[in-house]
């Protein structure tokens, strides 16, 4: 069953609680419907939910103020794509998706509701997925670790390559626990030794990525870790290189996938594993 989720800081749950407080809303505490609790009660330990009677949905925060569940009128949890517009100015939506753990499994929701989206970062029209909330919660940044060592395991890995800078993070604790070795892939002129590198296409010109020769020896079995997919090209650009000498890449792996933008379409026949899909 996936979990839809959104991500709130606390000074944009006020403002959309004070938006709804115009309608024919409740707010309630830990269940209890209660229309005289306002924005005050709303702290960084509240634990809140709201009940949209138009859209017959209630809403349930977490204790950091981030939305965990949407249940509708029969108890299924829904996307918020038809909230009230209040939600959609107030709001980003991460869905936590059921891509190979088991079901019910609780940590992609912790996981989903610890990234923060951040609007017109860094530049107007983007919404950037912040990782570092999730770093801060050191529960959701041990679940992310556990769910790729879990799938990982017992693929006979070799090489954990992961991608700057993002890749940084997550690849070594992944790595170590598999008992593969962890490769950088950098951006140019960042390492010391000779290098191959690997050229492939932005929006606008072109950008490199490079690793040591040496680092990996033909047949070898790599995994290629990165925090996030968008279009896809830096994920292709590190399957290339990995190729080029012989390496097999298994499988490519990200926290947070963007599917509008259909970057899985430019890794061909290569597999990908995410946990989360931001939108």
């Amino acid at each position: 069953m996936s979990v839809q989720v959104g991500c709130f800081s606390a000074a944009s749950l006020r403002r959309l609680l004070a938006a709804k407080a115009e309608d024919e809303r409740s707010i309630g505490r830990l269940g209890r419907w209660d229309p005289r609790i306002g924005t005050k009660s709303i702290t960084a330990r509240s634990e809140i939910l709201i009940h949209d009677s138009e859209y017959s949905s209630t809403l349930a925060f977490g204790g950091n103020n981030r939305l965990l569940l949407r249940i509708g009128r029969e108890g299924r949890p829904l996307g918020v794509r038809g909230e009230h517009k209040a939600l959609r100015r107030g709001s980003s939506v991460c869905r936590a998706v059921k891509m190979g753990t088991p079901d019910g499994d609780d940590r992609l929701a912790r996981i989903a509701s610890s990234i923060r989206v951040i609007p017109d970062f860094p530049q107007p029209g983007i919404m950037f997925q912040d990782i570092t909330t999730l770093l801060l919660d050191s529960q959701a940044f041990r679940d992310t670790i556990d769910l790729f060592v879990e799938r990982y395991g017992d693929k006979n890995i070799s090489v954990v390559a992961g991608i700057e800078a993002r890749g940084f993070i997550f690849g070594p604790p992944i790595a170590l626990a598999i008992g593969a070795k962890f490769v950088p892939l950098r951006k140019p002129n960042k390492l010391p030794g000779e290098v191959i590198s690997e050229e492939y296409s932005l929006e606008y010109g072109t950008d490199t990525m490079e690793m040591h020769v040496g680092a990996v020896q033909a047949g070898e079995r790599a995994l290629i870790i990165d925090d996030l997919i968008a279009t896809g090209g830096t994920l292709g650009a590190a399957i290339r290189l990995l190729e080029r000498v012989g390496v097999e890449v298994v499988e490519c792996a990200c926290v947070i996938e963007l599917p509008e933008l259909k970057g899985r379409e430019r890794l061909g026949d290569k597999p990908l594993f995410v946990l989360i899909h931001g939108a």
